[in-house]
């Protein structure tokens, strides 16, 4: 049987300082302003390989939102959760993160602006108190997706 893992990738768009509050930012075709959240679709995860079809489909568009918002500075977040060994999880989270750095490096992005950070299961978004409440399999690994999770923070913007 294979193992199929799918990762939900936000991005939660929140400056800490902007030139003018008004600003907005185009992904996806939507025009975001400080401090709204974006969600990219999924990508699989099956038997320990991510699909590079997936891959680029999902992170291409983060890829062209950093080369056109270049003056942005970003932090970049990995969150992965699931029935596993705490060691297990942090680390495909960095596995994770390692596979976004990589991809926007090829993509001729300088990654060294952009802040990479990953947690593991340590900032769920639901307490595993209350997934551990539920007997149904399904239910928990519905849970368990929900904390995984990549979140892209801009942090600041680049002063001329």
């Amino acid at each position: 049987m294979k193992n199929i893992i799918i990762v939900l990738m936000i991005i939660n768009i929140n400056l800490l300082y902007a030139q003018d509050q008004n600003d907005t930012f185009s992904f996806n075709n939507k025009e975001f302003r400080v401090g709204q959240i974006c969600y990219i679709p999924m990508f699989v995860y099956t038997d320990y390989q991510f699909s590079k079809d997936d891959i680029v489909k999902h992170l291409r568009p983060l890829a062209i939102f950093i080369k056109q918002n270049a003056f942005l500075k970003l932090e970049i977040d990995v969150n992965y959760d699931e029935p596993a060994t705490n060691e297990y999880v942090l680390n495909l989270s960095y596995h994770i993160m390692q596979l976004i750095r990589n991809y926007l490096n090829d993509s001729g992005i300088n990654t060294d602006k952009i802040k990479f950070n990953y947690f593991g299961n340590t900032k769920p978004l639901v307490s595993h108190n209350l997934i551990n409440k539920y007997i149904d399999k399904e239910i928990k690994n519905i849970l368990y997706f929900v904390n995984c999770r990549i979140e892209v923070k801009i942090i600041d913007i680049e002063k001329n």
